[in-house]
């Protein structure tokens, strides 16, 4: 008799002092709720009644659906099986509701005992199969279409998460541990949620995304996979996101990036070299591929070529529209045939990463058809000086990414200012944004118009200059020369 019953007695035990513990828990829930806010202090009074109420909810949300799945399941299961004339087939399907409270392990430990049943009390196999196929289908619509629909958002918690935490509590307290895993585990991921200190829990068990867009897009670019870099940025060009948005999301803070830890040598010569061709021909894809790729007119040019090549043509300045001429050749006819109502001359201030920036935002006008003529970082400032003056732009756009290139660009402003009283000029500046009115004032004593700090807050000014070319009124004023954005 005890060698029998004696293997019982540790789960046995150890399901009743867990059974009392959460009976005495909820007798005293105010004390525990009031000890445990003593315990974070009253100087984190907010978060911690916060995270108590986030993880109540979240909880209560769990049990409630749980509750309502598992009834129903089971419900269900009792009546077909007294309908094939299964033995005990109402017991059968309680037990199988309740079963299903334990993660994984549960649904098939409910599923044996019916199917054992049928196998024993009917001679042929129509029945057995019958019970089988019903609690495939039952599983299956359960899992796929109402868990789904009831449980809406997750608890937060990931599948891998789940499992090592249900292993951990079945460790702990045995079969009762998986009953409580789900809830316990909520409570540690919303705690990480809310104190900085147990953030270690969301990393290692919540469902969200620990890294942001750019940190993984310049991640596998770091592996040197650029394929899932690319379905990366391919993945947010699905969604509802503008081409300048996916830019200052993904590819722009990933590029600065390189560019930092370039400067702090945590990367190689070759490293960001990938990082900047990688993007580049990302970039080139999507404007080969892109319905828009007919607009944003651009031109490549690096050296002194560019001013003797541009000389020949400035007399079509108010005549006929530009021929697009990239690297891969000239573009269609239509776009050779669309006259460009705004001519941009864009500019790398220093270094290559900048060249991107140009490129990104001459896509981005693309759906408006501006002309966008890129000079390379092999441009003298007198070349650029001789190609404002030889041709008429209407704005010219400098692209300036820390930590080098201010100097530069500081002092082509001022030349080009100096030249050209009336002209346009947009500096992009994508360095330490707690500088930014420093680089603000830098920039307007040099000459700058306005300053933006992403490729939409310059895609939006430059469409405010069409306007105000289109319609000939005064240009509006902007406080201190910042493009404001007003998703910012």
């Amino acid at each position: 008799m005890m060698a029998t019953i004696g293997p019982l007695m540790g789960p046995l035990g150890t399901t009743a002092l867990v059974v009392v513990l959460v009976i005495f828990m909820l007798i005293g829930r105010e004390d525990l709720r009031n000890r445990l806010i003593g315990l974070f202090g009253h100087g984190q009074l907010s978060v911690t009644t916060r995270a108590l109420d986030d993880a109540g909810r979240r909880i209560g949300r769990y049990l409630m659906m749980q509750f309502l799945i598992n009834a129903s399941y089971g419900l269900a299961l009792g009546l077909v099986l007294s309908a094939v004339g299964v033995p005990f087939a109402l017991l059968w399907g309680l037990m199988a509701a309740l079963l299903r409270y334990i993660p994984y392990v549960g649904p098939w430990m409910g599923a044996i005992f019916p199917i054992v049943t049928s196998l024993v009390a009917f001679e042929g196999w129509s029945q057995p199969l019958l019970v089988i196929a019903f609690i495939v289908a039952l599983e299956l619509i359960s899992n796929m279409v109402i868990e789904p629909l009831l449980f809406g958002h997750s608890v937060g918690i990931s599948a891998v998460g789940l499992i090592l935490t249900a292993a951990f509590w079945t460790l702990l307290w045995g079969p009762i541990g998986l009953v409580m895993a789900t809830p316990l585990t909520v409570c540690l991921v919303v705690l990480g949620q809310h104190v900085p200190r147990f953030r270690i829990f969301v990393v290692l068990l919540g469902d969200e995304p620990v890294l942001p867009p750019h940190v993984r897009f310049y991640q596998r670019l770091l592996a040197r996979d650029q394929l899932e870099a690319r379905e990366l940025a391919r993945e947010l060009s699905g969604d509802t996101l503008e081409f300048q948005h996916i830019c200052d999301k993904i590819m722009m803070p990933a590029i600065v990036r390189a560019r930092k830890d370039r400067y702090r040598e945590q990367i190689s010569v070759e490293d960001e070299a990938f990082v900047l061709q990688a993007t580049h021909d990302i970039l080139a894809d999507r404007a080969r591929s892109s319905d828009e790729s007919k607009g944003g007119f651009l031109n490549r040019r690096s050296s002194r070529d560019a001013t003797d090549r541009n000389a020949a043509a400035a007399s079509d300045r108010n005549g006929s529209a530009s021929e697009r001429v990239t690297e891969d050749g000239p573009s269609s006819p239509e776009a050779i045939t669309k006259k460009p109502t705004l001519r941009i001359l864009g500019c790398a201030a220093h270094h290559k990463s900048e060249e991107l920036a140009v490129e990104m935002l001459a896509q981005a006008l693309g759906p408006e058809g501006y002309f966008v003529h890129s000079l390379t970082t092999k441009a003298l400032p007198s070349e650029v000086v001789d190609l404002v003056q030889q041709q008429h732009w209407d704005a010219v756009f400098l692209a300036v990414i820390p930590p080098s290139g201010m100097p530069q660009a500081s002092y082509l402003c001022r030349r080009l200012r100096k030249s050209f009283p009336d002209l346009q000029i947009i500096v992009g500046y994508w360095g330490n944004k707690k500088r930014f009115d420093e680089v603000l004032v830098k920039m307007r004593s040099r000459g700058a118009s306005y300053v933006t700090t992403s490729i939409d807050q310059t895609h939006k000014q430059i469409l405010d200059l069409a306007l105000l070319n289109r319609s000939n009124s005064p240009a509006r004023l902007i406080r201190s020369g910042h493009a404001t954005d007003s998703d910012d």
